[in-house]
C-alpha cells in the first residue's frame, strides 16, 4: 500500500492534479486541504481554459 499510495502521488504531482482527485482518497485530509487545493485547481483550469479558447479558438474566428 505505501508503495501504491507514493506512486500514485507522483503521478498527480505529475499531472498537475491534487491527489483527491485522481484518486478518490480523502483519508489523509481535510476540509480545508482539500478545499484549498480545489480552489487552486480551479484557478489553474480557468487559466487553462481562458489561454486556449481566447487566444487560440475566438482571436482566429474573429480575424476572419
Amino acid at each position: 500500500m505505501p508503495f501504491q499510495y507514493r506512486t500514485l502521488l507522483g503521478v498527480s504531482a505529475s499531472l498537475g492534479l491534487p491527489y483527491h482527485l485522481v484518486t478518490g482518497d480523502v483519508r489523509q485530509a481535510n476540509y480545508s486541504s482539500l478545499r484549498a487545493e480545489l480552489v487552486e485547481f480551479r484557478r489553474r483550469v480557468q487559466q487553462l481554459q481562458h489561454g486556449v479558447i481566447a487566444h487560440q479558438l475566438c482571436r482566429p474566428v474573429w480575424a476572419r
